[in-house]
């Protein structure tokens, strides 16, 4: 299966899919290859499809399969399709997606890396490239899981497997998904048991993975500041909404209080999502040499 595995993997990487625009479509391709090549889903092509996300600006789709076993009990796998863009890459942009390409690249010194990273990539034990974490490898696993289940007799129990697209911006997959759900769940009698997603993960070994219990959820508040426009020369008749955003953000940036248990994690708002801390922030001040009189 670890083969397979891989195989799986390197096909989806290759597939550009970055995450707010049309191209995360192509995955809906990469899965429709999926259905025809495994037999079980050419003979059954009933217990596979794309279901279109009501409304979306893009028509994306969401690619899902059903493994049909015995009993209504149900495991309900999910992962995501898309991904950010390749831009912190720089020049290796145009490999980022080919991982044996980007490794020779690498190896070559056609970028800079920190002492760890050269380490790691001179030790063959990892994989370098743009998805295979997050999370075309948690999709190539579920992928296999399911082929695997597909040749078993007798199976006992379903498996629903959903490639959501929008993970990285506004969960229109996961949103759209829940529509899914339902219908799959009237259609085939089904009984959901529980949901696993296969999002990278830390792990102080390979033998030892770490289990998330589930997410709450996000919440996105959005603050909004309207100043009041005033001439440069009478600057205190009007209002600056730069000065009070800076204080709400003080007051709010890894603030303990917004903490539901102390476990919980907290992450700094920022516009749209983006994966990291801000790399850079540029502020201007206009400054005025007067004398008081």
């Amino acid at each position: 299966m670890k083969d397979r595995i891989e195989e799986l993997m390197l096909r989806f990487v290759a597939v550009k899919t970055d995450t707010g625009t049309a191209e995360e479509r192509n995955a809906e391709a990469f899965y429709a290859d999926w259905f025809e090549e495994v037999p079980y889903f050419r003979e059954h092509k009933e217990y596979c499809g794309f279901f279109p996300i009501p409304g979306d600006h893009l028509n994306r789709r969401i690619p899902w399969c059903l493994v049909k076993g015995r009993g209504d009990f149900t495991v309900v796998l999910i992962h995501h399709s898309d991904c950010v863009t390749p831009d912190d890459y720089g020049i290796l942009e145009e490999v980022a997606l080919l991982p044996w390409e980007l490794e020779m690249a690498l190896k070559e010194g056609k970028r800079e890396l920190p002492g760890h990273v050269k380490e790691d990539l001179l030790s063959g034990e990892w994989i370098f490239g743009l998805g295979p974490c997050d999370m075309k490898g948690g999709a190539a696993v579920q992928m296999a899981l399911v082929e695997k289940y597909c040749r078993e007799e007798d199976f006992q129990g379903n498996v629903v497997l959903m490639s959501l697209p929008d993970e990285e911006n506004l969960s229109a997959g996961m949103r759209g998904g829940v529509l899914l759900l339902e219908e799959l769940k009237s259609k085939y009698s089904l009984d959901y048991g529980l949901m696993l997603n296969s999002e990278p993960h830390g792990r102080t070994d390979h033998l030892h993975p770490v289990v998330y219990e589930g997410s709450i959820g996000k919440l996105m508040p959005v603050v909004y500041v309207r100043g009041k426009l005033a001439h440069a020369a009478q600057v205190f008749q009007g209002f600056n909404p730069i000065a009070l955003l800076a204080e709400v953000i003080s007051l709010t940036e890894l603030e303990k209080d917004f903490l539901e248990r102390p476990r919980d994690l907290l992450h700094h708002l920022l516009p749209g999502y983006i994966q990291k801390t801000p790399k850079r922030f540029m502020m201007c001040h206009c400054l005025y040499p007067l004398v008081a009189v």
